[in-house]
């Protein structure tokens, strides 16, 4: 299948799935709850009204006035039980009420996992379990159509850079590994300064209705920062090392490398660590986890552009490590 069918296709298929949470989302209709408080509290005050007007219209004879003193002084007292018992209610209502605010006061959106279950700038933590599912795949569809799309151009823009101006061509093809592997070498460190950082935007379980991966999010969040350190100082140190000088890149095929070498192999592992890790930066999306915490909410325009920034990325790296992936598959 050529690479424009495959294209066609995903887009297709994302389509019609977008079609089917457009359609899904418009046939939920939520129903609306009601309290009783209210109401019991107005039955009290109505018996309360109506034992005071009996006790009005008994007859003013001198036989009954001692009896109707009584009455009096027990509806009175009645009265100011039934007055207390609402009181006593209404102050357990209001309690429990400022208890309510409270807890829900306490929680911050976006910070943990019952932070991230408040409604979200992008709202879809808030729609059901099957369209955000959806939604999720349908971004993980979107990223793989991009990616190859801009790693064609890429794949075309260096070909002819190179056959037109190969000195230019080389300058710039010999920045790309040291440029990425000081970003991932220095994201992997983050990954133990600041833990509790990405442990925050970490998917917590049960995420989207899909997402059951095993062990905790220290253990995922210290081997993906181990993962991106070693790939990345690897892809640094071959970098330097096709610049220093090209005699030395034949010592980059080690035992713990592929017969297309260390820079390459860095760049696949990174490119596969980038996808596995991508599911964080969806989770931010759809249920705002924040990065840092201490940030404000951040808009979906954002995510949109770390969206397109994730596509430029991939197709770079996907390039470096092509000839990996061609040994591999």
């Amino acid at each position: 299948m050529s690479c424009y069918n495959k294209i066609m296709t995903l887009s297709n298929l994302f389509l019609t799935l977008a079609i089917v949470a457009i359609l899904y989302d418009y046939s939920y209709v939520p129903v609306e709850g009601f309290s009783l408080n209210t109401r019991r509290v107005t039955s009290n005050a109505a018996i309360i009204g109506s034992r005071k007007t009996y006790n009005v219209m008994m007859p003013a004879t001198s036989s009954t006035l001692h009896r109707r003193n009584v009455i009096k002084g027990s509806t009175n007292d009645d009265s100011s039980s039934s007055s207390s018992s609402s009181s006593s209610t209404s102050s357990l209502f209001a309690t429990t009420t400022e208890s309510s605010s409270s807890s829900s006061s306490s929680l911050t959106a976006g910070i943990g996992e019952e932070g991230c279950k408040l409604p979200s700038v992008s709202g879809i933590n808030t729609k059901d379990e099957l369209i955000q599912a959806i939604i999720v795949l349908g971004i993980f569809l979107s990223l793989g159509v991009g990616t190859t799309l801009f790693t064609s151009s890429l794949s075309l823009f260096s070909t002819t850079l190179n056959n037109n101006y190969p000195h230019p061509y080389e300058i710039f093809r010999y920045t790309w590994p040291i440029v990425f592997g000081l970003i991932y070498s220095l994201a992997g460190i983050t990954h133990f300064t600041v833990a509790k950082e990405y442990e925050n935007i970490y998917p917590s379980r049960g995420s989207w209705g899909i997402w059951y991966i095993p062990g905790s999010k220290q253990f995922h969040v210290a081997w993906t920062g181990i993962a991106e350190f070693v790939f990345g100082l690897g892809l640094l140190i071959s970098g330097i090392s096709s610049i220093v000088s090209s005699s030395s890149s034949s010592l980059l095929i080690t035992p713990f490398t592929s017969t297309a070498g260390l820079e390459s192999d860095c760049a696949a592992g990174l490119f596969l660590l980038t996808t596995l890790v991508t599911p964080a930066n969806i989770y931010m999306y759809t249920h705002g986890a924040k990065l840092p915490m201490d940030s404000e909410p951040l808009p979906v325009t954002f995510h949109g552009v770390r969206w397109l920034m994730q596509v430029v990325l991939l197709g770079f790296l996907y390039q470096i490590g092509d000839e990996t992936f061609q040994v591999l598959f």
